[in-house]
């Protein structure tokens, strides 16, 4: 595992289209471009096997609430990577970056997660790490049947709809 250096602009996009972060228009303009923004390029984090980038979570710092927090952003592994606990290694790897910097406390979004794309494998990687769902109406019956498919009781308390981290 390592941080970010010159040259991964070019091959993250790939990665990311591998683990099915497709729906997001990166190329490597985009990229670099992306790569500018604080904490991206010294808290981002990424495994490389064989020559290839085969893991990535970028550190993304939210300045829209004082004091300001950390994001996780876009935990990608590629599909014959995954089950080796790579996610959570780079997870683990940016959150020890935002702690180090100061930041109170970290959130992270995910991609949609529904009752035909339950994602369990990431989930249970971000329960572990100790993140917790925001409770809306909206995912509220989606994080119950998660939670029971894991086999985990449901949260005492959940993140209220109004936390400054609610889905955008």
């Amino acid at each position: 595992m390592r941080k970010l250096i010159p040259g991964d602009e070019d091959h993250l996009p790939g990665l990311m289209v591998s683990a099915g972060v497709g729906w997001t228009p990166f190329d490597a303009p985009g990229m670099a471009e992306y790569l500018e923004m604080l904490d991206r390029i010294d808290g981002s984090h990424v495994v490389e096997a064989g020559g290839q980038l085969t893991a990535l979570c970028f550190a993304t710092r939210r300045e829209n609430v004082e004091p300001a927090w950390g994001q996780v952003d876009y935990v990608c592994v590629r599909p014959g990577h995954r089950g080796a606990g790579l996610g959570f290694s780079v997870c683990a790897a940016v959150l020890q970056y935002q702690y180090r910097r100061g930041y109170p406390d970290s959130t992270l979004t995910t991609l949609r997660v529904t009752p035909d794309n339950l994602q369990l494998a990431a989930i249970k990687t971000y329960l572990t790490l100790g993140f917790l769902p925001v409770n809306t109406e909206r995912n509220q019956k989606v994080c119950e049947t998660v939670y029971r498919a894991l086999g985990l009781p449901l949260p005492v308390s959940w993140w209220p709809a109004d936390s400054p981290f609610a889905p955008v």
